[in-house]
């Protein structure tokens, strides 16, 4: 009878121990949508899912690139927001989506600057963000670009200012945010690449506990309160 007792115990926590497991979901600022340790429509969107989910969670702040070494060798942990690339694929198991962005090439007004094709911008100074996918993205393209990343995409806008770089490749969101915060009006362009945002986590993440939060993203997204939480963060 002990023993059955002892089996009968180990088996409930192998059927429900998956959601007691606690995620770590690890953000990067990322405006407007990250705008510190525990502000933006993100930290909101991550309360809603994983309280609906039923799985503890905790949140930890630090630089894209450092999050996605993070959690491609560390388990029960996820990036979010992750840009979904196929070259990201097969690194990570995925929730998604959260919602779309367009990556684009921006300029001061009146730089005499005319970009109609990527091949276009390679004869011009590029500022983007260490650890972004845009860095890899242009970097497959041709090694002819002349890009110079920096740790913060704000800095982008300070060194655009101050002619230290002649194109800012970054989403239209975030741009158009710094832009709106440092009073400066920049020119798009050219957009030229749409992104699924998502979560990514670690490999050895549960699939039951995947199809689970995928299955209530979806349920958010079809009752509209993603789209809401970021049209808010954003002033729409």
């Amino acid at each position: 009878m002990k023993m059955k007792a002892i089996l009968s115990v180990f088996m409930v926590f192998m059927l429900t121990g998956y959601s007691k497991a606690e995620v770590v979901l690890i953000t990067s600022e990322m405006p407007p949508y990250v705008m510190s340790k525990d502000k933006g429509a993100i930290y909101e969107i991550i309360d809603v899912l994983f309280t609906r989910s039923e799985i503890s969670y905790s949140v930890r702040h630090m630089p894209i690139s450092n999050a996605i070494a993070t959690t491609k060798i560390t388990p029960n942990h996820c990036v979010i927001p992750l840009k979904r690339t196929q070259s990201r694929e097969v690194d990570f198991k995925w929730i998604s989506p959260l919602y779309i962005s367009y990556s684009a090439i921006f300029t001061l007004p009146n730089r005499g600057i005319y970009i109609r094709t990527l091949d276009d911008a390679k004869k011009y100074t590029i500022g983007m963000e260490w650890g972004s996918n845009l860095v890899a993205y242009f970097e497959g393209l041709s090694d002819e670009y002349n890009i110079y990343p920096i740790d913060k995409d704000e800095h982008n806008l300070l060194r655009l200012l101050s002619n230290r770089i002649d194109l800012w490749v970054t989403t239209v969101d975030v741009a158009e945010y710094f832009a709106f915060k440092y009073e400066q009006n920049i020119e798009n362009k050219l957009t030229f690449l749409t992104t699924l945002e998502s979560i990514a986590c670690n490999r050895t993440m549960e699939d039951e506990m995947i199809d689970r939060l995928n299955q209530e993203i979806a349920r958010m997204t079809g009752e509209g309160l993603i789209s809401a939480l970021l049209a808010k963060a954003r002033g729409d």
